[in-house]
C-alpha cells in the first residue's frame, strides 16, 4: 500500500504542475519573450554561435536546446506549457522528498512567492532550479553532479551557485573553523560581487548588457529581512551550521552583494528551496520565528497584489 504522505505528495505535485501549466499563456509578464524562445530558439542559438563558442556556451544553450527539442513536436504555446509542467512537477516532487515527513510545510514552500514565481514568470530560471534541485537530491552522485553542472547552462545564476558550493567545498577540505569559514566566504563573495559583471561581459553573457545600467538603489528591505534570518541561522549552533553550510552561504552571498550585484536576488531565489528546507531543522524558538517571517512576507506580498492583473506579478523585493 502506498504511504499516505507519498500519495499526498504525488497528487499535490500533479495538481500544482497542472494548474500552473494551464494558466493563460499570455497573462504574465515576459511571456511574449518566452513564446519567442519557444518558436525561435534555433535562430537565437545560431546567432550566439556566430559570435563564438564561448558566447554560445555562456548564454544558456541548454535552455535553447530544450526549446528546440520540444518545439520540434509542438507549437510555441504547447512548448511553453510542457516546460512549465515539467519543471513545476520536478520541483514539487523533489521538495516533498527533501522535506521528508513535513508534507504540509513542503506544500507551503511551493507557494512562497520567490518559489512559485519561477514557474509562472521567470520560466528559464524555473527550469534551472528544477534541474539543479533534482541533481542535488539524487543519490547517484555522478548523475546528480552532472545535472547540477548542466543547470548553469539553463540559467546563469547557477554558475554563481556553483561558485558558492566550490568555496564551501574548499573550506571543508581545508578543515577551517566555523569562524574562518564565515570570514573566507564573506571575502570571496564580496570579491566576486565586484567583478561578476565584468566577467559576464568578457564571456559575452546576456546578463552583462541587461544589468549594465541597473539601478541598485533599492529600498533595503530585502537586506534587512534576510540579515535577520541569517542571524537566526547563525544562532543555531555548530552542528546545524555544519549540516546546512551551503544554503546558509547562499543567504550570505545575497547579503554580501546586495548593494553591488544587480541580480543577487535571482541567486537567492535559485537556492530558495534549499534555504527553506534547512529552516525545518532549526530548533527551539528559531524554527517558528523563521517560518513565521517567511509566511508573513508571503501573505503580505499576495495581499498587496489583490486586484492587480497577473501581468503585474513580481518578486517581493
Amino acid at each position: 500500500m502506498v504511504p499516505t504522505r507519498t500519495l499526498y505528495a504525488v497528487v499535490f505535485s500533479l495538481a500544482y504542475a497542472s494548474v500552473l501549466a494551464s494558466l493563460p499563456v499570455d497573462a504574465f509578464i515576459d511571456r511574449e519573450n518566452y513564446l519567442s524562445y519557444a518558436g525561435r530558439s534555433d535562430i537565437i542559438l545560431e546567432r550566439s554561435r556566430a559570435l563564438g563558442w564561448l558566447v554560445m556556451l555562456f548564454n544558456e544553450p541548454a535552455w535553447l536546446y530544450l526549446n528546440i527539442l520540444i518545439g520540434t513536436y509542438l507549437p510555441a504555446e504547447g512548448t511553453l506549457r510542457v516546460i512549465i509542467f515539467g519543471s513545476a512537477l520536478a520541483l514539487s516532487m523533489t521538495t516533498f522528498a527533501l522535506c521528508r515527513r513535513n508534507v504540509i510545510w513542503a506544500s507551503v514552500f511551493l507557494l512562497v512567492p520567490m518559489v512559485l514565481k519561477n514557474n509562472v514568470i521567470h520560466l528559464r530560471q524555473g527550469v534551472g532550479i528544477a534541474v539543479f534541485i533534482t541533481g542535488y537530491h539524487l543519490r547517484h552522485r555522478a548523475v546528480g553532479k552532472g545535472l547540477m553542472a548542466v543547470s548553469g547552462f539553463v540559467h546563469a545564476s547557477f554558475f554563481i551557485i556553483g561558485f558558492i558550493g566550490t568555496v564551501i567545498w574548499c573550506m571543508d577540505i581545508a578543515r577551517l573553523s566555523a569562524r574562518g569559514k564565515v570570514v573566507i566566504a564573506t571575502l570571496s563573495f564580496v570579491a566576486l560581487g565586484t567583478v561578476v559583471i565584468v566577467i559576464a561581459g568578457f564571456l559575452g553573457a546576456r546578463q552583462a548588457e541587461v544589468y549594465e545600467d541597473f539601478d541598485l538603489s533599492g529600498s533595503g528591505f530585502g537586506f534587512v529581512f534576510w540579515l535577520l534570518l541569517m542571524a537566526v541561522f547563525l544562532s543555531s549552533g555548530r552542528a546545524f551550521l555544519a549540516r546546512h553550510t551551503f544554503p546558509i552561504a547562499i543567504v550570505g552571498f545575497y547579503i554580501a552583494t546586495y548593494f553591488t550585484v544587480p541580480f543577487t536576488a535571482r541567486v537567492l531565489e535559485s537556492g530558495m528551496v534549499l534555504i527553506l528546507v534547512a529552516s525545518l531543522d532549526l530548533t527551539g524558538w528559531r524554527k517558528p520565528t523563521f517560518l513565521a517571517m517567511i509566511v508573513t512576507l508571503s501573505l503580505a506580498f499576495y495581499a498587496s497584489r489583490i486586484g492587480e492583473p497577473w501581468l503585474g506579478w513580481g518578486a517581493p523585493f
